[in-house]
């Protein structure tokens, strides 16, 4: 049973639209993809969770989502709030290549604990309000040549992201060092990902590598700034955290189906990483 949801459904390079945030039930349920997402906070506030961080974006905010994220979206509180949702694959924007390994580069230093987020305050620098705007307005007016506007304002975005993360970047040195580690353990990720529910040893993951298992856990640890026994951890919580909010299957039922040995690891795993037990967040989604 997989209870994290794969979602890849884009029939075209891009998607640029609306959305509204009426009221409290709001909830775009945790994900990921293969594709980039940036969401503008136009009205209001959103709440968007990537794995156990909780950001809370003011109107005017940015924020930017990797390829393979895993990230939710809610309401915040004030309503009606809105936000442009703008979803493209890196791949079919007709980019020149000469570019995109430095792009992929700055895609894959984006993580949970350290997203890609321009505050309101910001927008006068980088303009992604404006290139956001830009998109809209081109998919609502279809004119002559309105796709071409469309990869113009996505490419311009994307020149500002790179730039300002180099300007923001303090080990750049270090970071080329360990270059391609990302791309390496990308399939790692997918594997524990696609196996969270099974019993998954580190000591095989390094050996799927071709690693010794210190080599394998330094450059992990590095590269995500958890081991990876806390990741796996962390995959089968977040995937978990579905069902406790959003099912009334039993708490035990839930361990065994995300992976856990028993209830009560599954309970101190949880509340190690969500600060509060499975039954204490069932009950405040409820009430």
């Amino acid at each position: 049973m997989k209870i994290f949801e794969y979602i890849d459904v884009m029939n075209t390079p891009y998607q640029i639209y609306m959305e509204e945030v009426r009221d409290a039930s709001f909830v775009v349920k945790g994900h990921w993809h293969y594709f980039i997402e940036i969401l503008y906070v136009t009205r209001g506030s959103i709440q968007v969770d990537c794995g156990k961080y909780r950001y809370h974006l003011e109107e005017g905010a940015v924020i930017v989502l990797p390829p393979k994220l895993l990230h939710r979206i809610q309401a915040n509180g004030i309503f009606p709030s809105n936000y442009a949702v703008v979803k493209f694959d890196l791949n079919t924007i007709k980019i020149p290549g000469v570019y995109l390994p430095k792009i992929r580069r700055m895609l894959s230093g984006i993580h949970e604990k350290n997203p890609l987020i321009y505050l309101r305050e910001q927008q006068e620098e980088n303009r992604f309000h404006v290139y956001i705007q830009n998109c809209l307005e081109e998919i609502a007016g279809r004119q002559f040549g309105y796709e071409l506007n469309i990869y113009a304002n996505l490419s311009v975005m994307l020149i500002q992201m790179v730039r300002s993360r180099e300007e923001s970047e303090t080990a750049l040195t270090e970071e080329k060092k360990e270059e391609g580690t990302s791309v390496f353990f990308a399939n790692i990720l997918e594997y524990i990902d696609t196996h969270s529910f099974e019993t998954i040893q580190v000591q095989e993951l390094a050996e799927r590598s071709g690693m010794s298992y210190s080599n394998f856990a330094r450059l992990f640890k590095k590269q995500y700034g958890r081991s990876c026994k806390e990741y796996i951890e962390y995959i089968r919580i977040a995937k978990a955290e579905e069902l406790v909010l959003y099912s009334d299957f039993d708490i035990s039922y839930i361990a065994q189906e995300a992976g856990f040995a028993d209830t009560s690891h599954f309970i101190r795993i949880y509340k190690k990483f969500k600060g509060e037990t499975p039954k204490q967040a069932r009950l405040k989604a409820t009430g």
